[in-house]
């Protein structure tokens, strides 16, 4: 019963992250000039490798490692309107 409690812990914590970068990189525009292929990578990576602030922490730099999977599948998601974007946008 412990195990399964802790699988549908984890399981809503990592939908609930999932995607997290594509969002934050279309929405915030903060380090990623949009549009971009696969922003949401991208701003995971940036997120990894940005120095201790009060923003990005040791947390910031694991919850940015694990939702590069899911920000990965939802830039793919995304790929064709990206593609669009960047083809138009001149």
């Amino acid at each position: 019963m412990k195990k399964m409690i802790l699988g549908l812990c984890l399981l809503v914590v990592a939908f609930g992250a999932s995607g997290c970068g594509t969002l934050s990189a279309r929405v915030n525009q903060r380090d990623v000039y949009y549009p971009v292929i696969y922003p949401g990578v991208r701003q995971d990576m940036i997120d990894m490798r940005a120095p201790n602030s009060d923003t990005t922490g040791s947390g910031t730099r694991a919850l940015a490692a694990l939702d590069i999977p899911f920000s990965a599948f939802a830039d793919t998601f995304l790929l064709p309107l990206d593609a669009l974007f960047l083809l138009f946008d001149r």
